[in-house]
């Protein structure tokens, strides 16, 4: 497992934005901890023609952070009716 850190693709509002509440990409954004060999589509405008297929430890000058920050999956809550999220 690698650490994905703010400004990398796992933690940028465009990785995976095809499919963004894919389970997956919310564990890499709660656990901040991706598999090496994990690679997803880019959705930046600017590349989204070149249909890239990055990490989650890539970055470039396009990150966007994520609206909405994941609490650590330690301090998530099995409650239904508790939202997980911070604003």
């Amino acid at each position: 497992m690698l650490h994905v850190h703010e400004g990398q693709c796992g933690l940028c509002l465009h990785y995976g934005e095809e499919h963004a509440l894919n389970g997956i990409l919310t564990q890499i954004r709660s656990s901040q901890e991706a598999a090496e060999d994990f690679i997803d589509d880019c959705g930046h405008p600017k590349h989204s023609s070149l249909h890239l297929k990055v990490s989650a430890v890539s970055g470039c000058d396009g990150y966007e952070p994520v609206k909405h920050r994941f609490l650590p999956a330690s301090r998530l809550c099995a409650c239904p009716l508790r939202d997980n999220r911070l604003a």
